[in-house]
């Protein structure tokens, strides 16, 4: 058998075995503490990271947000564009050709195309209403030019207020409203395009002598 400890000796080895369970206690908490204070530097670290990263991603966001944005109006700009340059071109034809002809025949029905289907969703009003004046113009034209009006129909009002306006005047109606047209479609084509009221009153000028200087031609090749 062991012999046993005596108390003094016992008293002598109590103290160091309570101050090494005490160091080995608050070594503890200390490495507790280091431990928990590393974490948390790397939880900030992380969060920081986090919240750069999800900085990044909002922006890239809006970033591709506009890029969608800017080609949707791009592709939208074009369509339109591309429309009315075709609608202004049937117009033109429809005004300078013979009703009978097969040039004239193919542009109405281009211009019937292009009002029952994609000038629904892209005109603006004021190129409706131009759109509307010059079919106006180009049926009371139809009318004047028409060999086929009987004696019944010269004297029913309408006809006979454009028999009595006369065939140049309404043919001048018609090349005014061909122009109209073609302004507003320039003035719904962006803002590159878009004329000053000072640049709409120099347009007109110059459309109305440009169709003088083209009367006085035509009339020198006829002669």
């Amino acid at each position: 058998m062991a012999p046993k400890m005596g108390e003094g000796e016992a008293r002598f080895w109590d103290l160091p075995v309570k101050v090494i369970a005490s160091g080995i206690a608050i070594g503890t908490v200390v490495v507790g503490c280091r431990t928990l204070q590393r974490q948390g530097d790397q939880l900030k670290i992380q969060q920081k990271q986090l919240a750069v990263q999800q900085s990044q991603f909002e922006t890239t966001s809006k970033e591709q947000a506009k890029a969608l944005e800017e080609e949707y109006h791009r592709r939208f700009w074009e369509k339109k564009l591309e429309v009315y340059i075709q609608l202004c071109h049937a117009a033109g034809v429809l005004a300078q050709t013979e009703p009978k002809s097969d040039e004239y025949q193919q542009a109405q029905h281009q211009l019937m195309m292009i009002y029952s289907g994609e000038l629904q969703l892209l005109a603006s009003p004021d190129v409706t209403t131009a759109l509307g004046n010059f079919l106006d113009a180009l049926s009371s034209t139809s009318i004047i030019k028409s060999r086929d009006l009987t004696s019944e129909m010269q004297q029913m009002p309408a006809i006979r207020d454009l028999l009595n306006k006369g065939k140049k005047v309404v043919i001048m109606d018609l090349q005014r409203s061909v122009a109209d047209l073609a302004l507003a479609c320039r003035q719904d084509s962006g803002r590159e395009f878009h004329l000053t009221d000072q640049e709409v009153t120099r347009y007109k000028a110059g459309v109305e002598s440009l169709r003088k200087s083209w009367d006085a031609f035509d009339q020198a090749i006829k002669k």
